[in-house]
């Protein structure tokens, strides 16, 4: 299993990560708390990481670029469109 794209999901002190392997399927649902992104994406073989757009997404998006995966950011109308196959919030993960 190997995680080909990665949507991280911002709120004010518990993030959501949800990931999609090549086949588009979810295979990754997954709570972080702030403290615990970095190490979670380090351990990570680089992937491309999406984050909706949101005050701090630039902070955090330069969070995974620092140990090697890529970061795209989009605005919340185009984050369903490019994760539609994964679960948008921890209630919709399997």
């Amino acid at each position: 299993m190997e995680i080909m794209r990665i949507g991280l999901d911002l709120t004010k002190s518990v993030f959501e990560v949800f990931g999609v392997d090549e086949q588009e399927q979810q295979v990754l649902c997954k709570t972080l708390k702030r403290n615990q992104v970095m190490e979670f994406f380090a351990l990570l073989h680089p992937c491309i990481v999406g984050i909706e757009n949101c005050g701090s997404t630039l902070q955090w998006a330069r969070k995974p670029r620092s140990v090697g995966h890529g970061s795209n950011i989009f605005i919340p109308s185009h984050s369903r469109m490019v994760f539609s196959g994964c679960a948008s919030n921890r209630k919709n993960c399997p």
